[in-house]
């Protein structure tokens, strides 16, 4: 048999860390409608993964003067692997414009 409480203080961290994500979940959406937040709550759109938004610099005067790539975070949480390679390829200067048309 296994060690006694060991179910449910198993059960209370998973609650505890499903509770966290929800937070930062939760907060991450919240974020444009605090005070404080950096940008134009207009200009953002909301992508979720692998970064939670696309900021489009200068979009409510009719022109885009700059695209910033925005991760919202909360509490000690911090990048995942695919979000630094994300950051890591805009420092980069790894970012390509295409179009994609379609004939018909």
């Amino acid at each position: 048999m296994g060690i006694p409480g060991a179910g449910e203080a198993a059960r209370q961290d998973a609650t505890r860390r499903s509770r966290s994500v929800l937070r930062g979940r939760f907060l991450e959406e919240l974020a444009p409608h605090l005070p404080g937040f950096p940008y134009d709550p207009t200009e953002i759109r909301f992508i979720g993964t692998p970064v939670d938004y696309v900021v489009f610099r200068g979009l409510s005067a009719g022109r885009v003067e700059e695209v910033v790539f925005l991760e919202v975070k909360s509490g000690t949480s911090h990048l995942s692997r695919v979000q630094r390679d994300v950051r890591d390829a805009v420092e980069a200067g790894a970012i390509v414009w295409d179009e994609y048309r379609i004939i018909g």
